[in-house]
């Protein structure tokens, strides 16, 4: 573990002396981390960090109230002449600056080196010997990369915060153990060793860099003034860690993945435990938190599956314990919760987001009337959850809050509730009941997505639209009622829900999306209301048992004939059907895909009427062994007749004009194909991929597309 390749791998310090930032509230109303843009005075920002900035920002800018400046934040800013970075501030992202005017940097202080409040965010050339970073407060991520001539870098007591990869390419740096002083000192010379006769341990002075990730069993940190983030990541043999009262802050996946721990008790010291710190320590029951601890960031204990009890120290102001949870200090927001059977405290009015995420252990859960709002994914991944109890009266859930509770089966959905979020339910895999009151209006994209167990639902006519992918892949649903009211039904709505035989769709319902039914391959009727004025193209693809369309009477845009869907004056086919198929007589055109994956379709007859075969018309029907197509067809579309394995024989009839793009591509049967002297264009791949077809005769004057036929194919012109 030597060499200071280890430094440039390594992340950010959490370093004594970080300031305690960040109030409780940081928890409320916060549907999804990362997913907010806030703009305040021209700075943008994402949960407290810096990300960008618009064309409002001043040229004197203060960060006051920020607790971190993103990589290109303030890139290319030409007009930024100031930036007072406060001490909430504890890392500052790569380039954050670059391409500022030269007057933002402080270039004196230390020769070559850029610095913006005392902050080193760059040089202003590749460093070479000894530098001297007297004053400064961090050092932002790669502040020094590349910097290949660099041999010595004093580090002074007032450095707080180091970010990542500082030193990464400074190979002159490597094994500079000399001036590295002993443990316990704040100050000296970059280099690396080790200390406490660990050899799994890497140090600077009494800051903790890297850790061995073979290391086993307990360890006393006892002299350790600083940790670096991640420092402990995946650490899976490491058991207990002692942490001393020198440690201000338990930094960004600092213990992430220590599967073997099983108990943390964090000291009065420390102020703030950051973002995914104990992420998937799966083995970890029992959690301690001292005093001094004001901020908790988002994820810090998601996936502790096994996580049975919080204690919070009674004079913490921040927190508190209850049922072994960890709460606000006024009871009302539940910032993660514990295994088991679970009754949420009354009192509690929001459940933040992953409070339970990941808990394999949690089995069964109620919800109080007090809860008036739980954020995305608090329950997410709780693999055991069975049975949740919803309170009856008005609460909001958002996106993805049950999604992966692949033993949850039933759910009653409280009258009151008005909006089911975003992928609420997505990949409840044993849900095989849920109700949905007449309160709700909102059915968010994937609500229900992958609910394989899912048998009937019943959509309130209060819902205006079905969302996309909202009942995507729910294998066993056989019965869906769409009440009067619902408008839309969404995008791949109810794809792949191959026990689906029936649908009616109301007379509220204006618009069908593309794929809403794609690849219900039970599916055999369809009623369309009287409303119903726009039905996208590939709306019912992949249908294998398609027999029947039936529309009202008082539709004014489609109909239906032989059971197939036609627009109202019957000249366009707009969807076929499967089986044995004689289109009928005064249709003038086969409409984009109109028989797209009709994998049942066997024969089709095209009659003299026609004028257009269709893009994708008959495309993947690969069970369609015989095509009759009558004189006075004129085009035949791109891509027509791609993959249709079941066609042996074609004869294109004279008048065809036309051969569009892979129009025949990919039928691996076809044997033999007649073109009439009518075609003059026949487009590129047109017969490409046709492996037994050998020989073809074209029309004399006839246009001849890039790779039409395949190359062992002997085409003749007459």
């Amino acid at each position: 573990m030597n060499g200071l390749k280890r430094f440039a791998k390594s992340v950010r310090f959490t370093l004594s002396g970080v300031a305690a930032a960040l109030a409780v509230a940081v928890f409320t109303g916060c549907d999804k981390v990362g997913h907010d843009v806030e703009v305040r005075n021209g700075v943008k920002s994402r949960h407290g960090r810096v990300v960008g900035y618009t064309d409002e920002l001043p040229e004197h800018v203060d960060l006051a109230g920020y607790s971190a400046i993103g990589g290109s934040a303030f890139s290319y800013c030409h007009r930024l002449k100031s930036v007072k970075i406060p001490d909430s501030v504890v890392s500052i992202g790569e380039g954050a600056f670059d391409g500022c005017t030269d007057s933002l940097f402080d270039t004196r202080k230390v020769p070559g080196v850029r610095l913006v409040d005392d902050w080193v965010v760059g040089t202003t050339r590749p460093l070479s010997g000894e530098i001297d970073l007297t004053g400064v407060r961090g050092i932002a991520d790669g502040a020094f990369r590349n910097c290949k001539g660099l041999t010595n870098v004093k580090l002074p007591k007032t450095l707080k915060h180091v970010g990542k990869d500082v030193f990464a390419g400074c190979d002159a740096l490597t094994g500079n153990k000399k001036n590295v002083p002993a443990a316990g000192h704040a100050s000296g010379k970059v280099g690396l060793s080790t200390v406490h006769d660990n050899p799994y341990l890497t140090m600077v002075g009494d800051r903790l860099l890297e850790v061995d990730k073979s290391i086993s069993g307990a360890i006393d940190l006892t002299g350790v003034g600083g940790i670096a983030d991640g420092a402990f990541k995946e650490c899976a043999r490491l058991t207990r860690v002692k942490i001393p009262g020198t440690i201000n802050g338990i930094g960004e996946e600092m213990f992430k993945g220590c599967s073997g721990l099983t108990r943390v008790e964090i000291p009065d010291s420390v102020s703030f435990i950051g973002a995914k710190a104990f992420k998937n320590c799966s083995g970890l029951t029992s959690v301690e938190i001292g005093r001094g601890v004001t901020r908790i960031d988002a994820d810090a204990f998601h996936g502790c599956r096994r996580l049975g009890n919080f204690s919070v120290s009674p004079g913490n102001p921040s927190y508190k314990s209850a049922s072994g949870m960890l709460l606000t200090k006024d009871g009302k927001n539940l910032l993660y919760g514990v295994n088991g059977d679970v009754f949420i405290p009354d009192g509690v009015e929001h459940v933040a987001a992953y409070a339970f995420a990941g808990y394999g252990g949690l089995t069964d859960v109620t919800i109080p009337r007090s809860v008036k709002h739980v954020a995305a994914e608090a329950f997410a991944g709780c693999s055991g959850l069975e049975s949740v109890t919803l309170p009856s009266g008005e609460i909001k859930l958002d996106e993805r809050v049950f999604a992966g509770c692949t033993r949850l089966r039933r759910v009653t959905i409280p009258e009151g509730m008005k909006s089911i979020g975003r992928g609420m339910f997505m990949d409840c895999r044993s849900l095989t009941d849920v109700a949905i009151p007449g309160s709700v209006t909102d059915l968010g994209r994937g609500a229900f997505h992958n609910c394989r167990d899912l048998r009937e639902i019943r959509i309130p006519g209060t819902v205006t639209c079905v969302s996309e992918v909202a009942f995507e892949g729910c294998t066993r649903l056989a019965n869906v009622k769409i009440d009067n009211g619902v408008k839309v039904i969404g995008k791949e709505a109810f794809r792949s829900c191959p026990s689906l035989g029936r649908v009616t769709i109301p007379d509220s319902v204006t618009t069908i999306h593309t794929w809403a039914f794609g690849d219900c391959t039970g599916l055999t009727d369809v009623e369309i209301g009287a409303g119903t004025t726009d039905i996208r193209a590939g709306a019912f693809d992949f249908c294998d048992r398609l027999e029947k369309f039936s529309v009202a009477d008082g539709n004014p845009t489609y109909r239906s004939m032989s059971g197939m869907l036609f627009v109202k004056d019957g000249k366009m086919l707009v969807r076929g059907i499967n089986g044995n198929v004689a289109i009928p007589d005064g249709v003038v055109n086969i409409g984009y895909g109109a028989f797209l994956g009709c994998r049942g379709l066997t024969d089709v007859t095209i009659p003299g009427s026609i004028a257009n075969i269709g893009e994708y018309a008959f495309a993947h029907c690969r069970n369609l062994t015989r095509a009759t197509i009558s004189s006075g067809v004129v085009n035949i579309g791109s891509n027509a007749f791609l993959d249709c394995d079941g066609l042996t024989d074609v004869t294109i009839p004279a008048g065809v004009e036309r051969i569009g793009d892979s129009a025949f591509s990919d039928c691996s049967n076809l044997r033999s194909v007649t073109i009439p002297d009518s075609v003059t264009d026949i487009g590129n791949w047109a017969f490409f991929n046709c492996p037994v077809l050998t020989h073809v005769t074209i029309p004399k004057n006839a246009q001849v597309g890039r790779n039409a036929f395949p190359e062992h194919v002997e085409v003749k012109r007459r």
